[in-house]
């Protein structure tokens, strides 16, 4: 017998391990909004642990987005998106320093945005 969410988190594996690098891409950035939207909803709940631990999750997708960006690929595109992951994790920063709502929600928007350009990415590479 499986515990419950074991069957969930099953499937999310090998979604994850079956993925392409585009379908991988997508699948960090949307649990990335998804974690910032948590921690903005945990702020303005009050719950002090849960905006720390969904910025947290955002930071680390952020980092690892940002040791993951190659150069070699478009050094001028790196270079905007390595600025644009290191803004963001800044503003998560300041977010949780000062337990900010609209910090976040705007950290959500950036992020959104972000994610629907690599929508389109993904879908014209695909087609």
């Amino acid at each position: 017998m499986t515990p419950a969410g074991g069957g969930a988190r099953r499937y999310r594996e090998i979604a994850i391990a079956t993925a392409s690098r585009g379908q991988a891409l997508l699948m960090l950035h949307e649990e990335m909004v998804w974690s910032v939207a948590q921690a903005a909803g945990a702020t303005g709940a009050g719950d002090a642990v849960g905006r720390s631990a969904g910025i947290a999750r955002a930071q680390a997708i952020l980092t690892e987005l940002v040791v993951t960006l190659d150069p070699a690929v478009d050094a001028a595109f790196a270079a905007d998106l390595e600025r644009l992951y290191h803004f963001a994790i800044a503003e998560l920063v300041r977010a949780d320093a000062e337990a900010s709502t609209a910090r976040l929600r705007d950290v959500e928007r950036l992020l959104r945005t972000l994610l629907d350009g690599w929508r389109g990415a993904v879908a014209s590479t695909t087609r």
